[in-house]
């Protein structure tokens, strides 16, 4: 909660520099990811690791995000 709060502030304090501070090619969830495939619900296939995941759960280092430049 903590961190959240010190997001808030430091954001109010420069808010010009929020998108420039963020990396581009990271994503935060496995949803958000271009080798994520949707099966029921929250669950869905990792086409790269080839193993079942939530869409929920934090991405790995692998990731992709879906519109990513070729």
């Amino acid at each position: 909660m903590s961190t959240l709060l010190l997001d808030r502030k430091k954001i109010a304090q420069k808010p010009t520099l929020v998108m420039a501070e963020r990396d581009c090619h990271s994503i935060s969830k496995c949803t958000f990811c271009h080798h994520y495939q949707m099966q029921t619900g929250s669950f869905g296939q990792c086409q790269l690791l080839s193993a079942p995941v939530i869409g929920a759960w934090e991405s790995c280092s692998l990731g992709t995000p879906v519109f990513a430049q070729a």
